[in-house]
Parts: C-alpha cells; sequence; structure tokens
C-alpha cells in the first residue's frame, strides 16, 4: 500500500510538544573512518583519562566546529529542531597560551 493511501484522519494534531520531550537526543551522524597523524604526547592524555579517547577526540573537534561555524539568528536555531549539548567541563579542550 502506497503512503498516499494510509488514512491519517484519526491522528490528533500535535500542538506543542511535552515539557519532558527530548529533541536530538538520538541524533548519530554517520562515521567515517579516517587516519592521521597526532604527536604522541596528545594520544598519551586522551588514553590516560580512560576508554573512547577516539569519542574524545570527535566531541573536541565538534565543539569547534561549533564555535567557529557562522552563528544562526534565534529562529533558524529553534527550527534546526536539534538543541545541541555542550561538552563537560572536564571534557572540553584546553585553550594554548600564547
Amino acid at each position: 500500500m502506497p503512503d498516499s493511501e494510509i488514512d491519517t484522519s484519526d491522528i490528533p494534531e500535535i500542538r506543542e510538544l511535552p515539557s519532558d520531550a527530548v529533541v536530538g537526543r538520538f541524533y548519530r551522524p554517520k562515521k567515517t573512518t579516517v587516519t592521521i597523524r597526532l604527536d604522541a604526547d596528545v594520544v598519551a592524555w586522551l588514553k590516560a583519562s580512560g576508554e573512547g579517547y577516539q569519542t574524545r577526540i570527535n566531541a573536541y573537534l565538534r565543539e569547534l566546529m561549533y564555535r567557529l561555524r557562522p552563528r544562526r539568528r534565534a529562529n533558524e536555531t529553534a527550527e534546526a529542531g536539534r538543541v545541541r549539548q555542550p561538552l563537560p567541563r572536564h571534557d572540553r579542550p584546553r585553550r594554548a597560551h600564547r
């Protein structure tokens, strides 16, 4: 049966999201395998904080991407439907001292 033949007339319209609704929590972008060369001390630091160092690298790069991305207007962000959660303070990359 094609979608056009499905009767949706008895489904109530959603007028607002419930207060406990979670938006964007299950967003999982497609992963791509890459090979990069990192300084040994950087890798040692990442591995020293436990399992999941590759996930942390991805989170650090994602946070940097969000910081450097041109800012959207408030209404565009709301329309995107995804709420970006900041990294926990201990997982944020430190800024280099100049």
